[in-house]
């Protein structure tokens, strides 16, 4: 498909239109031309300023310039755009195209003796019967051009049309000027349908059936075995047949491919499409080239554009160094291997893939994240591709590969998600309306059978992103020469690179198809499900089994069988009948039992859940429990009161709850102090005690008898003593007891003081605990001040390092401790004033994020922040005054305090 891609040279003058080729249903994808005139074409013009030239107007690439003085001849126009009259000029010298009139006058200086120059060209040059290829021609310097051999009469200077041979044609075409005459021929070859004919079974679309695959005996073309060193990422190949106008081939065919997260596009040649393969180390387009582009570039989607002797690349990059957000981009070479870019615009999203159809430019492209694929069209392939519509119909399509065989477009792609990931063969219908445009169902082309294709992997769901050594295929690329078509495509995911010649046939008459559906397929008595059905090709149907009757060829129904039931559609129509079935199961209801063992536990004990559940799907614990639980098992657990355990199972069929109650005798619970602990000898202390799920109490040791459950007494020991207390119930007991020192002197005060953290930042806060033994008050002072408790806590918020001291005193005197807490600085923050530096190298941009790039700061450059933040995708821009060189805006991602 993609060995030729021509332009459309007479976009750029052809004043007769009011609206530029056609209009598709209400919406004209074309722009308009003006007719307003100031000079007429043949017109004699000098240039009275130096200006650029341009390939279209207003904003097209620049051809070069011509200085004041020059002369030409009006060949083209007018085109009113952006509030300018631009003309189409063939100069005497040097190169040709658009103008805006304000840079030249009318003239009546004679035409300088050059000669004419024609170049023609043809896409494709081989045919199918039935197809149809595009002459394309551009001539300069000359007033008339004739066609004869294929084709005949008077045409523009600067042209396209449209022809369908029946056999191998020349066409020629005769330009003629004041100082000469030249010709140029083209030869458009017949040849066989797709590499066969009279394939009679095989998988169809509605407009194709594939009728044969086959392995070439060369896989891998290319791999980390193959051509070591190459590295273990190897995919997204894009095949051209190298044009005889190429200077200093390296073969007779290119392959441009990727790595997943490569730096550049890589080349490998060939003489042949099986190879074998050589590659060329260099590569080709780089990342580095790609400003504003960075970080990778893969994706190569590569034509030959005959009449004007360029190679074009269509490839992918990331938007921002960094960035997720895949664009494509647009490159011209006139070598192969040396690419520069076109235009530095995002002219579509990711994975781009271009063809023509109807003389405009249209791209198929992989939506965001888990999107499907989106059409969109382009004035001349390098302006932005529109979106015209988003195909839903094929999931999470990855990479695509197209193929335009007359008004039909064969469109090959792998889909994320499938397991294994393999290649899918849908077609479209082409028409005047693209929004009307649709995907076939599709039909399987490829998948892993072979060891270098990851068969031995094990088949899981693919994802997005790189992958190598796993059973995937990936990418294809399809490529036709010589009546024989060629699907490239990425092996063990992202491991390497095959080729499978395949056959098919573009079928005359359409083939009926089929779909149907139920939602769900299993529903509880008494339930619904949804059926949904799309027949193609077909003009009636007819239902039966567990429903009857017609229905249309497409839509929905609601039905709710009383049993297992079959839901069979038929369809026909002039081009044959066809059927489809769904099938919808009443689902059973759950069952569910559930024990627990023992029901009654003392606390600390543990009681064992066990269930059993039949015809349930899934089950959910609550109450004393929760989460998932599987559909049958048992599981210790162990509640310190009494517990209800529910547990919930479901299934297409309903639900069903069961619980079960374990109940928890508690142990006694006791707890003794006495105040104070201390005492000096005459003096008493004071206990005092407390019981939980105590029916009694009992006294020993300093004291006896019998104690309620909760209570004070004063005790006056005379030497020190321990008392001790003892709670009981039906279920156990349990002890507590607190000792009174006695003493002639009394003790020494101690006190313990500690702050955390010992270190904030201003404005932060670090709390002060202290306690203390042997002490009836204390005192701050230093960083705080005032009486405190003999133990606690207190938050403290220094602005600078302070010291805090805490004395505390008792009958045995006092003691003191003191804690530093120490304050650092804030750190720095992005922010208006900051310091900054670059952590590589930087486009500086005249406004964010898309301004005019104003020039670059290398790594390590230093400046400081005037304006911001600005914030686009997430991501902060600053305004940055530089120490050195250019001023202006920059992304936050590359810049450090």
């Amino acid at each position: 498909m993609h060995s030729s891609l021509q332009d459309i040279p007479f976009r750029h003058f052809l004043a007769a239109f009011a609206v530029f080729l056609f209009a598709f249903g209400t919406t004209a994808y074309i722009a308009q031309f003006s007719q307003a005139a100031t000079f007429a074409l043949g017109d004699r013009v000098e240039v009275t300023a130096t200006h650029s030239i341009r390939e279209f107007p207003p904003k097209g690439p620049i051809l070069g310039t011509q200085p004041p003085g020059a002369l030409g001849v009006v060949i083209g126009g007018p085109s009113v755009q952006d509030g300018g009259t631009w003309w189409q000029i063939n100069y005497d010298t040097g190169v040709d195209g658009w103008s805006t009139q304000s840079y030249f006058v009318a003239t009546s200086a004679p035409r300088l003796p050059v000669a004419p120059t024609l170049s023609l060209g043809a896409d494709p040059t081989f045919l199918a019967p039935g197809q149809s290829t595009s002459l394309t021609w551009s001539s300069s310097d000359a007033d008339t051009c004739t066609a004869s051999g294929g084709w005949s009469g008077g045409k523009a200077l600067r042209s396209f049309e449209v022809v369908s041979p029946t056999v191998d044609t020349t066409y020629t075409l005769t330009c003629v000027g004041p100082y000469g005459t030249v010709s140029q021929s083209i030869s458009v070859a017949m040849g066989t349908l797709g590499g066969t004919t009279n394939c009679i079974s095989g998988p169809s679309t509605e407009h194709v059936r594939l009728c044969s695959v086959t392995r070439s005996l060369n896989n891998p073309l290319i791999s980390p075995t193959t051509h070591p060193g190459i590295g273990p990422n190897i995919t997204m190949p894009s095949v051209i047949k190298v044009p005889t106008w190429l200077p200093s081939p390296l073969g007779q065919y290119y392959m441009y491919f990727a790595s997943h997260n490569g730096t550049y596009i890589r080349l490998a040649y060939a003489n042949s499409p099986a190879g074998p393969w050589t590659n060329y180390a260099p590569g080709t387009l780089k990342d580095t080239q790609v400003a504003p582009f960075s970080d990778t570039i893969s994706s190569p989607d590569v034509f030959v554009r005959d009449g004007e002797q360029k190679i074009r690349m269509y490839f992918s990059t990331d938007r921002y160094p960094g960035s997720v957000e895949q664009w494509s981009g647009v490159s011209e070479s006139t070598d192969g291997i040396n690419f520069t870019l076109t235009s530095t615009e995002n002219i579509a999203k990711y994975y781009l893939r271009v063809f023509q159809w109807a003389g405009q430019y249209f791209g198929l492209q992989k939506g965001w994240s888990t999107a499907p694929a989106d059409l969109g069209a382009s004035l001349d392939g390098i302006a932005r591709f529109n979106l015209i519509k988003t195909f839903t119909a094929q999931g999470s399509v990855r990479h695509m590969a197209v193929l335009l065989k007359g008004d039909v477009l064969m469109v090959f792609y792998t889909k994320i998600g499938d397991a294994p990931e393999r290649i899918w063969l849908s077609t479209i219908q082409l028409n005047n309306d693209p929004s009307m445009w649709e995907l076939s169902s599709p039909i399987e082309v490829l998948r892993p059978t072979t060891a270098f294709e990851g068969v031995n992997y094990p088949v899981t769901p693919s994802y997005k992103g790189g992958a190598v050594g796993v059973n995937q295929l990936r990418d294809p690329y399809v490529f036709e020469e010589n009546g024989k078509t060629y699907l490239y495509y990425a092996i063990s995911g992202e491991s390497g690179i095959a080729m499978a010649e395949i056959t098919y046939d573009l079928l005359t008459n359409p083939v009926p198809t089929i779909s149907i559906s139920a939602s769900p397929t299993a529903i509880p008595d008494s339930g619904s499900a949804t059926l949904s059905w799309n027949a193609g090709s077909v003009d009636t149907c007819t239902a039966s089994g567990s429903w009857s009757g017609a229905r249309s060829t497409s839509g929905s129904e609601s039905v709710t069988p009383t049993q297992d039931a079959t839901y069979i559609l038929s369809c026909g129509g002039p081009y044959g009948s066809v059927s489809a079935q769904a099938n919808v199961t009443i689902a059973p209801l759950p069952t569910l039992t559930m024990s627990a063992t023992p029901g009654a536990i003392v606390e600390g004990q543990s009681s064992t859940l066990t269930w059993t559940s039949t015809n349930a799907t899934s089950c959910t614990a609550s109450g004393g429990w929760n989460g998932t639980r599987a559909l049958s098992g048992s599981e210790s657990v162990a509640p310190t009161q009494n517990t209800t355990y529910t547990l919930t199972c479901t299934s297409a069929g309903g639900v069903v709850t069961e619980q079960v109650a374990v109940a928890v005798a508690l142990l006694p619970a006791v707890s003794i102090s006495a105040s104070p602990t201390f005492i000096i000898t005459g003096s008493s202390s004071t206990l005092t005690w407390s019981s939980a799920n105590a029916t009694n109490c009992s006294a020993s040791g300093g004291w006896s008898g019998v104690q309620p459950t909760a209570g004070t007494q004063n005790v006056t020991p005379l030497v020190t003593t321990t008392y001790m207390i003892v709670c009981t119930n039906a279920n156990g007991s349990a002890s507590g007891s607190a000792t009174v020192s006695v003493s002639d002197v009394p003790p020494t005060p101690t006190v313990t003081f500690s702050a955390n953290p010992l270190s904030v930042v201003s404005g932060q806060s670090s709390t002060l605990t202290w306690s203390s033994t042997d002490t009836t008050d204390c005192t701050a002072s230093g960083g705080w001040s005032g009486a405190k408790a003999v133990s606690g806590s207190q938050s403290v918020t220094p602005s600078a390092t302070t010291t805090y001291t805490l004395m505390c005193s008792g009958a045995g005197g006092s003691a003191t401790q003191s804690v530093v807490v120490g304050v650092t600085a804030p750190p720095a923050v992005f922010g208006i004033g900051a310091r900054i530096s670059t952590t590589a190298n930087l486009n500086i941009r005249a406004s964010a994020p898309k301004g005019t790039v104003l020039g670059t700061q290398l790594l390590g450059a230093q400046g400081t922040i005037i304006g911001g933040p600005a914030v686009y995708d997430n991501k902060n821009w600053w305004q940055i005054d530089f120490d050195t060189g250019v001023d202006g805006w920059a992304v936050q991602t590359y810049l450090k305090l």
